[in-house]
């Protein structure tokens, strides 16, 4: 599958502006709570040795609390979890009350935290690459992953650095925190589109933890033009509803318009459903000038909103994994295009249902039974379908 065109140049690698979440900078004083992140091991493959992994799990616990003293301890369990941590020892530990995802959580506390844990959670990167200081122990657990398993953790993981991977419950805990930085090259990038285009913008986001990635780019074109109009376009599902933010970001933009989910299905409510919200996502006022912010991957409202709107600036901001996985830039052999099957109702959407409504055609592949792996993207290439591609 042709995942990009190599025969543009219109994909930049840059800094989120994380820098813009904070109070202060530079100082850890004040900062002593420790976040380990829980997984929904429930939820595993069947190959997965559960009970083992519970063991070194909380192994790996008492490595918190021996290299963690003085600090304040805290679980934060998985948002899948169910009972999952009743088998741990969280001895000193306290269980978080808010029911905030990963991101979200970082976010809201982000000039508290000091240090972040987890055995394989991909809030751990997210706690990184926003400054904090973050550890995972997935090398740890290898040998109780599947092969596939650990190909997924490895990807998903390779943007940490080797500080954040412990290797042995004995090694000193060292700061790895790296040092926020302004992008120049982003920010003229931004300066330069918002002198081109005089309208408002516009952020699609299906999944709450990328709010911090939109806040920060929200407050960077605020500082360039203040005055500029900024709507944020959601796509709500269960995430949102654990998350419970959108009053706490309503100061944050001039305008939220929310939308359902809409899922691939071949039932007639669902189709109807569907083609409701391509009606009113077409209605919306979007000028000539306004530019688009995609952060969904390809979630409908987001299809249809650059769909209906082919001649406005588009951008879609990724992480690096989404292109070596969902694009086949480098994906592992392991999960080999011959593996990946699309289910019928997605069939449907590609040859049917997306181009009667005028839309980019859609790929939903399923690896095996869905539960490690899938792929979702467009059908053409990525940097095709947007102008300018921004992987963070």
């Amino acid at each position: 599958m042709l995942g990009i065109n190599n025969k543009k140049s219109n994909i930049f690698k840059v800094a989120v502006p994380y820098h813009l979440l904070y109070e202060t900078h530079g100082s850890d004083n004040g900062r002593d709570v420790v976040i380990f992140w829980g997984a929904d091991f429930r939820h595993f493959p069947e190959s997965t040795d559960r009970e083992e992994f519970v063991k070194r799990t909380n192994l790996c616990l008492d490595y918190v609390r021996r290299a963690c003293a003085g600090c304040r301890l805290y679980y934060k369990p998985h948002p899948a979890e169910t009972d999952e941590f009743k088998f741990l020892d969280l001895k000193s530990f306290e269980i978080t009350k808010d029911t905030d995802i990963g991101e979200v959580f970082l976010w809201k506390n982000i000039n508290k935290i000091k240090y972040n844990f987890s055995v394989c959670s991909g809030v751990s990167f997210s706690a990184y690459k926003m400054g904090l200081n973050s550890y995972v122990f997935s090398k740890l657990f290898s040998d109780i992953f599947n092969e596939a398993q650990n190909n997924f953790f490895e990807e998903h993981l390779r943007v940490m650095p080797p500080s954040a991977f412990i290797l042995n419950l004995d090694q000193d805990l060292r700061d790895n925190k790296t040092e926020l930085k302004k992008d120049n090259v982003l920010e003229e990038k931004i300066e330069q589109l918002l002198g081109q285009k005089r309208g408002g913008l516009w952020f699609v986001l299906a999944d709450p933890m990328l709010l911090p990635v939109v806040i920060s780019f929200r407050r960077l074109i605020k500082n360039i033009s203040p005055d500029r109009k900024i709507t944020l376009v959601i796509t709500r599902h269960h995430r949102w509803d654990r998350a419970n933010v959108v009053e706490d970001i309503k100061k944050e933009f001039d305008q939220i318009i929310i939308f359902p989910r809409t899922f691939y299905s071949l039932r007639p409510s669902k189709l109807f459903a569907a083609w409701r919200v391509a009606r009113a996502v077409r209605k919306l006022k979007i000028g000539s000038e306004d530019i688009i912010f995609g952060l969904t991957g390809i979630s409908f409202v987001e299809n249809c909103l650059i769909s209906y709107n082919k001649n406005n600036f588009k951008i879609t901001i990724s992480p690096p994994q989404d292109l070596d996985l969902m694009y086949g830039m480098n994906r592992p052999k392991i999960f080999s295009d011959d593996k990946f099957k699309p289910p019928p109702a997605n069939v449907f959407y590609n040859k049917f249902f997306e181009p009667l409504l005028g839309l980019n055609r859609t790929l939903y592949l399923k690896y095996g039974d869905g539960r490690i792996f899938n792929i979702s993207r467009y059908q053409r290439p990525l940097n095709d379908v947007y102008d300018q591609v921004y992987i963070i």
